[in-house]
């Protein structure tokens, strides 16, 4: 039988911004910029798992700070959490390190998107 462990990220949206969002691009404009961004944060995060392999830390500290730029932008308070800890794991070169983060990053995004959607 195989090990499996609960690990349950959990996530944190920023109300006022939210709200802000709401209120500038209405319900389902905000939902689509949320979605938007989600899906680019998703290729980001790929691209730093794909630099992380060919060595490329910069590369990957710098998308770091792209995903948490735009998990600002539309209430992502976890995703900027854990990118910022991410960029930090890519400029110490620390990569085991870094691994894991990318890894609870994806969890937090995954979770962050379907808590917006839900609310």
């Amino acid at each position: 039988m195989p090990l499996t462990f609960g690990l349950r990220d959990h996530v944190f949206v920023d109300d006022a911004v939210l709200h802000g969002l709401r209120g500038a691009l209405g319900c389902v404009g905000a939902d689509q910029a949320i979605t938007l961004s989600y899906e680019i944060m998703s290729d980001r995060l790929k691209e730093m798992a794909r630099l992380s392999q060919a060595g490329d830390l910069a590369g990957v500290a710098a998308r770091c700070d792209s995903v948490d730029a735009m998990g600002r932008a539309v209430a992502m308070t976890s995703v900027c959490a854990v990118a910022g800890d991410a960029g930090q794991c890519a400029r110490r070169g620390e990569l085991a390190a870094l691994a894991a983060v990318l890894s609870r990053l994806g969890r937090v995004l995954d979770r962050s998107i379907m808590q917006l959607l839900d609310l």
